[in-house]
């Protein structure tokens, strides 16, 4: 369904973006576009049969108790949905109403009116009134009657807070039997709807003199307004219902150059003021002639036609000739795209902001900011600027408020409540192609709750810092009162598993000492162990995390030698952070560990994360050639794994590139340079990981640069330049080791088992960890240790570790034929659907064909029984004369045996025809079942062609959980 109302907004707006660049040719195209298409017929009524479902559900449970807010909130997206549907198809008269009732449900929801029991009744009545008015559009048939008129009037009464009056007005036939009424009938119903558009016409008649008085006494000239089109557009639908062809002519390229000149953002200049009050004027005139001959031509309307397409092609042309070709103008099935994807997000983040508990829900926060980020990136790429800026300014408002930098209040709440209403009517105002309103109020307030909350987060640091600086000194107890205990359960649950799993790990290190992948899980555990104790505000488990978490990194990248010192200090870290959580469970309080922090940092000789010098680095950063660098790649590298990580390298050098230029842009904002450590941070990691030593020793360079210059405060332009050399060469280093993975793969030869022989030999550790490794005694003086099988060969090592690749033929399809043929599958299911759906209705046709058989087949038989009895009846007398005569023999001859006995026949031949429509119903039965099966083979089949294996998404979803957490500060 949501596909296919996608399919009807990109029509409508591919109509638009076409009409925009041809000139108006006649009145005559405007009203061709106008007419409504059969198919989007059926997709509305389909819709607005859906939304009646949705209205009979909720609205009973609301009119019960109406403080059911949840019944409240779908019925009134009821109406949103069949406004929005309405206005696209040109069902103006139930669109409007629709959004009459909508508006008055948004003052009910957000507590500006009560709902009276009037309220409660109109609601009532126009929902029994939109099945008629259903019924008449799917006629291509809709009139504004006075009582729809009078429904209106009175839903805009309550939404203003007034009482209503009702005004008597003369009775009007539905619009259902309009058409079998009498000739008087229609006449009255016509005079009365001529006396309608009259009173409408003024109105807008009004808002057409306003603009041009406005603009006149301001003297410059004013941006067209959405009520000026909007006024236009509701005349030009009037006076079509109503007939007035004069009327409708005229206003038709009146309100095709509006749209247009509003839609490119074309002001209206003296010449369209001019246009504009001649074509007042003939409206006036064709008001001031209803009475006499509504439908005579009005003098100078064919003038005033031309003149308003002169205009508009040559503004038109001018804008072209202007503005170069390019992809900034909106892509219509684009924007129809965001505005299916968008709508229904902030239509569900609104209803949760309107019962958002801030006191006590703290999880709604993220997940209206979630949907924030999804609008905001669907509106950049179809190049929504204002609604960008707002969601954009939102999301940094929603983050500041998860980070505790800004305090929740009634006025904040009130705030987000009015900027998703905002970004609610900008979406509507982009699916009736009009501007979009300025948000530059909103903007405003919000930009001052930010620059407010920049002195308070900068005071909550220094405060961290300075507590943190205390505890080190007394290493004392480390309270958690102001923690969030939500948090800390959540902490301990997953700290006690990864703990165990650490565990676990070390000791298979300890095992198998020349196991890296073991040392490799060990430093990502701590580094996951350390994030959550940071954000759970548990600093001491995080700081003896942070330090462990170094001691694994120098020992994968061999800065350590194994020995007895280094195991016993790694087994009492294991330990004492086992005793934290403990402490931390029992008591709500744990220990600081400082002195075996100090003791970690001492044992790795003082080294931190930024030990080497940043001169000393920028005198080894010197330019490269511009060619990639060769880069040697690992020995039993795995494709795969070579590939996830030049995926994500390449995702890494975006990021950095892009941060690089938000710093040079802004030296003083240290932000850019916080995401580009993190985002070096994990190209360092990853490379790594993967054994690429040299490019990780690079990135460990330039953060060591960007880290001393963050801590520096400043940065000037020679360490900018510095700095961009050291993203190049980080480029060609990717570049190359690119390069020599794909010369690798070049050959499609399998790299077999006896080709290990060239792989060279591992460094064989001195002695086993087993053999450095004291344990403490049990009571028994049974000695306890670590068994540590022999080491394997070399050449054993590499054999087990040679990976055969072979030659596959890969085809690349583009994802928009996938797509394509993907969407072809599911209209053919579709099909199929509806095929089945026919068989069985003619299955069971065929069933009361053959009931209807048989009761001819028994009325046959009744007729013979009764036909034999008059017979004899007749001849009683004659058989008392004649016993050996029987009448029943030569009746048989009789023309009415006859037919009795064709009969008979006939419905025999029927059952048999019936007998063999249905075997053949069957076999098409059979036939649709395999077709069935077919087509799920044929849509999974073009799935599977979309998915790639889990496994190499990991490594993306772990990098993603890293840069969000990072970016909500919870490291």
């Amino acid at each position: 369904m949501s596909d296919e109302i996608v399919e009807e907004i990109v029509l409508a707006s591919d109509e638009t973006v076409a009409a925009s660049s041809e000139p108006v040719d006649s009145a005559t195209s405007e009203q061709t576009d106008d007419l409504i298409d059969d198919e989007l017929l059926e997709v509305f009524i389909e819709e607005a049969q859906e939304v009646r479902e949705t209205l009979a559900e909720y609205f009973p449970r609301w009119q019960a108790d109406r403080t059911d807010a949840d019944s409240l909130a779908e019925f009134r997206r009821g109406f949103h949905t069949l406004k929005g549907s309405g206005r696209m198809v040109g069902a103006t008269v139930v669109g409007e109403l629709a959004w009459s009732i909508e508006n008055m449900l948004n003052r009910v929801i957000d507590g500006s009116i009560d709902p009276s029991d009037a309220l409660v009744s109109l609601v009532d009545r126009v929902i029994a009134l939109l099945p008629s008015m259903i019924a008449a559009f799917a006629e291509k048939q809709q009139i504004l009657s006075p009582d729809i008129q009078s429904l209106m009037d009175e839903a805009d009464c309550y939404s203003r807070g007034e009482s209503w009056t009702p005004v008597e007005l003369p009775p009007v036939a539905p619009v259902s039997e309009a058409v079998d009424d009498s000739t008087a009938e229609q006449a009255e119903s016509e005079a009365d709807l001529l006396d309608i558009f009259r009173k409408e016409a003024v109105v807008h008649l009004q808002v057409i003199n306003d603009f041009i008085a406005e603009s006149n006494e301001r003297q410059v000239a004013l941006a067209i307004s959405d009520e000026l089109q909007r006024s236009l557009h509701t005349l030009k639908g009037s006076a079509s219902m109503a007939g007035i062809t004069p009327v409708a002519d005229v206003v038709i390229p009146l309100e095709k150059m509006i749209k247009e000149f509003q839609a490119h953002n074309i002001v209206a200049d003296e010449p369209v003021l001019a246009l504009l009050n001649r074509g007042g004027l003939l409206i006036q005139d064709g008001l001031d002639q209803l009475d006499a001959n509504p439908l005579s031509p009005l003098a100078g309307a064919n003038d005033l036609i031309h003149e308003i397409q002169l205009l508009q092609s040559e503004r038109l042309t001018d804008i072209d000739e202007k503005e170069p070709v390019s992809g900034s103008r909106q892509e219509p099935k684009s924007v129809a795209l965001f505005l299916a994807e968008g709508v229904d997000l902030l239509l569900e983040a609104n209803d949760t902001l309107a019962h958002w508990n801030y006191q006590q829900d703290t999880d709604t926060a993220q997940a209206l900011l979630n949907a924030l980020i999804t609008v905001s990136d669907s509106a950049k790429r179809v190049d929504i600027e204002p609604l960008v800026t707002l969601a954009d300014s939102l999301i940094e408002l929603y983050q500041r408020i998860l980070q505790r930098q800004i305090t929740m209040d009634d006025d904040l709440v009130q705030l987000l409540r009015d900027s998703h209403e905002h970004l609610i009517a900008m979406m509507d105002q982009l699916a009736a192609q009009q501007t979009s309103t300025g948000s530059q109020p909103l903007l405003d307030r919000i930009s001052v709750l930010l620059q407010d909350s920049i002195p308070a987060a900068t005071d909550d640091k220094a405060d961290n810092q300075k507590t943190v600086s205390v505890e080190t000194a007394a290493a004392g107890d480390v309270a958690s009162d102001d923690m969030d205990q939500e948090l800390i359960a959540l902490f301990l649950d997953e700290a006690t598993d990864i703990l165990e799993e650490a565990s676990r790990d070390l000791y298979r290190w300890l095992e198998y000492p020349d196991d890296q992948t073991c040392l490799q899980s060990l430093q990502r555990h701590l580094h996951t162990l350390k994030g959550g104790a940071r954000m759970a505000s548990i600093t001491a488990i995080g700081d003896l995390g942070h330090e462990l978490e170094y001691l694994y990194e120098d020992l994968c990248e061999a800065r350590l030698s194994v020995s007895q010192e280094l195991i016993n200090l790694l087994l009492r870290t294991h330990d004492t952070l086992d005793e934290m959580l403990s402490q931390l469970r029992s008591n709500n309080v744990c220990r600081s560990a400082e002195d075996l922090r100090i003791l970690i940092h001492e044992f790795r000789g003082g080294k931190t994360d930024d030990d080497q010098p940043t001169e000393e680095v920028q005198e080894n950063s010197q330019p490269l050639a511009s060619e990639p660098v060769s880069v040697a790649l690992p020995d039993g590298l795995d494709p795969e794994m070579a590939g996830i990580f030049l995926e994500e390298a390449t995702d890494l050098l975006e990021q950095i590139e892009e941060h690089m230029a938000a710093w040079q842009t802004d030296t003083a904002n240290m932000m850019p340079a916080e995401e580009l450590m993190r985002a070096l941070h994990t190209l360092k990691g990853s490379a790594r990981m993967a054994g690429l030593a040299e490019l990780g020793d690079a990135s460990h360079q330039m953060e060591v640069v960007v880290e001393g210059l963050q801590q520096k405060g400043s940065i000037g332009k020679d360490e900018i330049r510095e700095l961009a050399t050291d993203t190049e060469q980080l480029q060609r280093l990717v570049e190359g080791v690119a390069s020599s993975f794909a010369q690798v793969l070049e050959p499609a030869a399998a790299v077999s088992v006896s080709d290990a022989s060239d792989v060279p030999e591992a460094t064989e550790p001195d002695r086993k960890i087993a053999d450095v490794l004291s344990f403490p005694q049990p009571d028994d003086n049974a000695v306890s240790f670590i068994k540590a099988p022999a080491f394997l060969s070399s050449g054993q090592t590499a054999g087990n570790n040679a990976v055969e690749v072979s030659a596959r033929e890969m085809v690349r399809v583009p994802a928009e034929l996938l797509e394509q043929l993907v969407n072809l599958a599911g209209e053919t299911s579709i099909s199929r659907a509806r095929i089945e759906q026919q068989i069985s209705d003619f299955s069971y046709t065929l069933q009361e064909m053959h009931d209807t058989i048989e009761r001819l087949r028994e009325q046959l038989r009744r007729l013979d029984i009764e036909t034999q009895s008059q017979i004899l009846s007749r001849h009683e007398g004659e058989l008392a004369d004649h016993p050996e005569f029987d009448p029943l023999e030569m009746d048989q001859y009789s023309e009415l045996t006859q037919l009795s006995r064709s009969l008979v026949e006939s419905a025999t031949d029927l059952m048999d025809l019936k007998d063999a429509l249905a075997d053949r119903n069957r076999d098409s039965e059979t036939l649709i079942t395999q077709q069935a099966r077919i087509n799920t083979e044929l849509q999974e089949g073009l799935m599977r062609t979309r998915m790639v294996p889990f496994s190499r998404l990991l490594p993306r979803l772990r990098r993603i959980v890293r840069q969000v957490s990072s970016e909500l500060g919870k490291d």
